[in-house]
């Protein structure tokens, strides 16, 4: 019980300092925090580099359809063109969306249920800092 106690109050000062914006090598930190496995490590690890260039490329195709939006909205662009704009963006961020989901449940087959718990809990207090300091 101290042991799990003792990891709770490292995680609420250090997570937001690991999840902070521009932290690399925030995941060494949470593969710490969470004491996983060499393979656990191996396998997120794997999951982390394979990311990559598909999700980039989402992202980068969001970013010019939304300058895209941007400069329509300001010119005589046709509403039609705007909504097809419109429902590209949203495309991109359902495919976004979808990916982000499909690796939280990649990684949730992973971990244990405690460190499930452990790592859900560090994303949320993540999010909660973030909101805070944007």
């Amino acid at each position: 019980m101290k042991k799990f106690v003792s990891i709770i109050i490292v995680m609420m000062f250090a997570a937001p300092i690991c999840f902070a914006k521009g932290g690399k090598g925030h995941h060494k930190e949470i593969f710490k925090q969470l004491g996983l496995s060499k393979e656990q490590k191996q396998q997120l690890d794997d999951m982390r580099k394979n990311k990559g260039a598909d999700h980039k490329e989402l992202k980068k195709k969001k970013k010019e359809l939304r300058k895209s939006m941007n400069e329509a909205m300001m010119s005589d662009a046709s509403e039609t063109d705007l909504r097809s704009l419109h429902n590209q963006i949203s495309s991109l961020q359902t495919q976004i969306k979808t990916k982000r989901f499909e690796k939280m449940l990649k990684i949730r087959k992973i971990l244990t249920p405690e460190q499930r718990k452990t790592f859900f809990e560090m994303k949320r207090k993540m999010r909660k800092h973030k909101r805070h300091h944007d």
